[in-house]
């Protein structure tokens, strides 16, 4: 188990983030010699069982199963906070942090365990593929790494708390990059929705994840391009003002509207979609 010390940060910035997860490759991550290294270390490195594509393919479909994960962990996250000052009780952050990154780890070892069953493979073979591709410098895998690593830090709060809030992104602001945030990741999901209603794959649930994912990435990008701010901002932002009424309010409600849209939107295919936000 994790134990965490700051706040569980996993609202709509987080939303956006729930492209990305940190997978318990136990080690990943740490390079522990490179392609220049000595020939000898080279001959006696496991060769993995995956293929690149397969190891990637694995990575995500995690990544966009744990991204409803992380969407109903926000939406629990916001509830909690927003009884709590409408009780006017103290909550304990680190009861809600160990809470919610239970939840988290709970979720994500059923999920892995789906997956590597899906894909007939182990968490052993997948941490070998893993270094394996890493030690190579392969850069769609380092790259997959890097964003697991990312959702493991932004479940834990780790390194925002030195990032500086610029003065002009006030509270209100801040709502309202949130309410474009959840409105573009509604319209993506309607959107992949319909898309993949006209491809009719077998797998339906796969299918619209992976592209909500990509979609999701983008939109990212164009937002925070657009006003001139970083993720790590975001989510240091999200930090400052997560015990606001005003924000936890606004959350509260955009998360239900997010619930009713993703609803709808899978309500095309009569059942076969599950989009796993119910309370």
């Amino acid at each position: 188990m994790v134990h965490v010390s700051k706040p569980v940060v996993i609202g709509a910035v987080s939303a956006i983030a729930a492209v990305v997860l940190f997978l318990a490759l136990r080690g990943a991550g740490k390079k522990s010699s490179k392609k220049s290294d000595s020939n000898s270390e080279d001959d006696v490195r496991e060769v993995p069982n995956l293929h690149k594509e397969q190891l990637l393919s694995i990575l995500e479909t995690i990544c966009a199963q744990m991204g409803q994960v992380v969407m109903q962990l926000a939406k629990l996250e916001a509830k909690i906070r927003q009884e709590s000052s409408q009780n006017g009780r103290s909550l304990p952050e680190d009861q809600l942090a160990s809470y919610l990154m239970g939840q988290f780890e709970e979720a994500m070892k059923a999920i892995e365990s789906q997956v590597y069953a899906k894909f007939q493979t182990t968490e052993d073979e997948v941490k070998v593929a893993t270094e394996y591709f890493e030690e190579e410098e392969d850069k769609d895998v380092a790259t997959a790494v890097a964003k697991l690593q990312e959702l493991y830090r932004v479940m834990t709060g780790g390194g925002f708390s030195d990032v500086e809030v610029p003065a002009d992104l006030t509270l209100t602001k801040f709502i309202a990059i949130m309410q474009e945030t959840m409105e573009s990741l509604n319209v993506a999901m309607e959107e992949v929705c319909l898309e993949v209603k006209e491809l009719d794959p077998e797998n339906k649930e796969d299918a619209i994840n992976q592209r909500y994912v990509k979609r999701a990435e983008t939109l990212s990008a164009e937002i925070h391009a657009q006003h001139g701010l970083t993720r790590e901002v975001l989510q240091a932002a999200m930090m400052k003002y997560q015990q606001e009424p005003a924000f936890l309010m606004a959350m509260t409600e955009l998360q239900q509207q997010q619930a009713e849209r993703f609803a709808a939107a899978a309500a095309i295919f009569n059942g076969e979609v599950n989009m796993g936000l119910a309370e």
